[in-house]
């Protein structure tokens, strides 16, 4: 194995954990600030903890279990439609002022 596959394999193992950490905070922040908007002052703090924290696990546990299935489509449309693109000459800096 060559340092090329390696890095191969080490930049897909950090975007799974990315991803992964993108999940659990974006699940998290979502369901506490949904919740709390549609239980507060009809239901104690308790109640809205318990149902955040119940409805967080479900949505991650969801997404842990479909991200998966998720890429292994993306990978059968790419190789189907042998086709991957990337920008290799696109520049995404908003703070470019010229070429």
């Amino acid at each position: 194995m060559n340092v090329s596959h390696r890095f191969v394999i080490i930049a897909a193992i950090f975007v799974t954990c990315l991803i992964t950490a993108n999940i659990i905070a974006g699940q998290g922040l979502d369901t506490a600030v949904f919740i709390t908007i549609a239980y507060i002052g009809r239901f104690g703090l308790p109640f809205i903890g318990i149902t955040i924290l119940t409805h967080w696990l479900l949505k991650t546990g969801y997404e842990a279990v479909t991200t998966p299935f998720a890429y292994a489509v993306v990978n059968f449309l790419k190789k189907k439609g042998a086709i991957d693109t990337f920008d290799y000459e696109t520049n995404f800096n908003p703070l470019l002022v010229s070429n």
